[in-house]
Order: C-alpha cells, then structure tokens, then sequence
C-alpha cells in the first residue's frame, strides 16, 4: 500500500484515525498491521498509544496548533497603537508625514529594539484594529510612501521613467528605507 502523508489530511480525519488505530490494537491487531493498513509508517502508532496510556484517549484528540508566539508583548503592541492614532510621524524625527509600515518598523527597532518586518507590523496593526472594534478613525491607512527629498519632478513632467530614478543623499532613505535610492 501506498505511504499517506497524515499532515496533508484534516485535523478531524487525523483524529478520528487515531481513535481507530487505537481501538484496533487494543482489539489485539498487531500494530504494525494497523499503521500499514492506514499507509502511514509503522512507529507512528507507538507515540499514539504512549500518549493513550498517559491521558487516555483524550490524549489523541486534534488541538488547535498554537503557533508562534507574538515578539511583541500585548503592552507594546498598544503602545505602538498609541504611538500612531493622533500623531504625526513627523513628531519622532522622521522627514515624512503620514504612517507607512517602514517607519513604525524603524520606530519599533528604535524604541524597543526588536527587528520586525514590514509585513508583520502590517499583521500586527491590523489585528489590533479589527480587536477594538471601531471603524473610520481608529484605521489605519496605509500608503506608500514618495521620498519628496528626491523627488525632481511629477511623472508627467518627465519623458523618460528612468529619469525618476535619483539617488538618496543619506545612506539609508529615512523616508522609504531604501537602501540605494526611491523610485519616485
């Protein structure tokens, strides 16, 4: 028979696998026959049944996956949330005016000095907004920042799209965060 990859199977289907097997052998079925007649690999069944003894057949139930714990503790998700609602970035030192996900992302680094990025702060300020239940102002909008230091002109006062290509005075845009130089 075929070998079953079980992580590609539903949490219930898995389950109820489990209970099955486990009745099975305490049937007297022999193990090994039990996992080869489900494809799945022989020694498998020995955590399930060391888990059956230990706590019973609750032991083997499907749970929730817990996943990755958050780096940032719930007290400093709020207050980057403070930090932003009301408040200009231009007040913390930085040369743009409206919230992008790279400047909370250096403002984070520079208040607490964890390195998240940009697509986990957007994660993360958007599950606390959907959490307060509020609408309109307590959203934060998002938009893609254009470094007004390099920029020369509007696109349509240029003929040539490389043209808008500039490099950065700074070594490291405090605007966009690019590296070398923006593309606006």
């Amino acid at each position: 028979m075929k070998r079953q990859d079980g992580r590609a199977l539903p949490h219930a289907t898995l389950e109820t696998l489990r209970l099955m097997a486990l009745r099975r052998v305490r049937a007297g079925e022999p193990p090994s026959a039990v996992m080869h007649s489900y494809g799945f690999c022989r020694t498998t069944i020995y955590r399930w049944l060391r888990a059956a003894a230990k706590g019973g057949e609750r032991a083997v139930h499907a749970r929730k996956g817990t996943g990755r714990p958050p780096v940032l503790t719930p007290k400093q998700t709020e207050q980057v949330r403070r930090w932003i609602n009301g408040k200009d970035p231009r007040q913390y030192g930085f040369d743009f005016g409206l919230w992008t996900r790279q400047i909370v992302r250096a403002l984070v680094r520079e208040r607490f000095g964890i390195e998240l990025g940009v697509t986990a702060i957007g994660r993360m300020l958007v599950r606390r907004a959907d959490k307060s239940g509020k609408r309109g102002s307590s959203r934060v909008t998002w938009t893609r920042p254009i470094c007004s230091r390099n920029r020369l002109a509007t696109p349509s006062e240029k003929s040539d799209p490389d043209e808008r290509m500039t490099t950065c005075e700074k070594p490291r845009c405090s605007v966009c965060m690019a590296s070398q130089h923006c593309e606006y």
